[in-house]
């Protein structure tokens, strides 16, 4: 039996000028199961993490952490406010890496 959504994607796409580094990924994962990113160098796997965890913004489409949309509800405590608050870089890593280990109960 399938738990709860952990993660989903729909069309999420970052793009880095005419490169197009992820493009339009959908996928769903859901809690307990054990989920693989494979794929040749440059295929987009770590920018799919990045986005993932905060650190690159997706260009379009959306994310989802059990239910929290990650440029929505996430990456606001780290990426907007980043200057205002005064947060350092190396603490908005961290944080990112926290809340996605939190949300996906990755172990």
């Amino acid at each position: 039996m399938k738990g709860s959504i952990a993660i989903r994607t729909t069309g999420l796409t970052r793009k880095y000028n005419e490169k197009t580094a992820v493009d339009h990924l959908g996928l769903t994962i859901h809690e307990g199961e054990l989920f693989a990113l494979l794929g040749v160098n440059g295929a987009g796997k770590t920018t799919t993490i990045r986005m993932l965890t905060c650190l690159t913004v997706p260009t379009e489409g959306t994310a989802e952490i059990f239910g929290h949309d990650v440029s929505r509800d996430l990456a606001p405590l780290t990426h907007k406010n980043i200057r205002k608050k005064g947060i350092p870089l190396r603490r908005m890593f961290f944080i990112c890496i926290v809340l996605f280990y939190q949300y996906a109960r990755v172990f």
